[in-house]
């Protein structure tokens, strides 16, 4: 099992992976451009939790992994766009 930085970690690029985040390419921010429904998400992600030794290695349950996702995802959804760009005009 990862740590608690690893975890979140692997959230974020879950997290990306799945299209509900994307980082900035200037700034490393992370975003959601497309308001993307988080409940779906995790649904499809449920799916194929048992068969994901990658998950699996960090995470001993689906609720873990549901919990780091969600947590990451409220924390950088607030914004369609990058906010540095979105305050430089970029």
């Amino acid at each position: 099992m990862e740590g608690e930085e690893g975890k979140e970690a692997l959230a974020l690029q879950v997290a990306i992976d799945e299209e509900l985040l994307e980082s900035c390419e200037y700034h490393g921010e992370y975003y959601d451009p497309r308001a993307t429904d988080l409940e779906s998400v995790i649904e499809k992600i449920q799916d194929g939790f048992e068969n994901n030794s990658r998950l699996k290695s960090s995470f001993s349950l689906f609720k873990e992994l549901k919990e780091a996702l969600e947590s990451v995802y409220h924390e950088h959804s607030g914004n369609d766009k990058c906010e540095l760009c979105s305050e430089r005009n970029l």
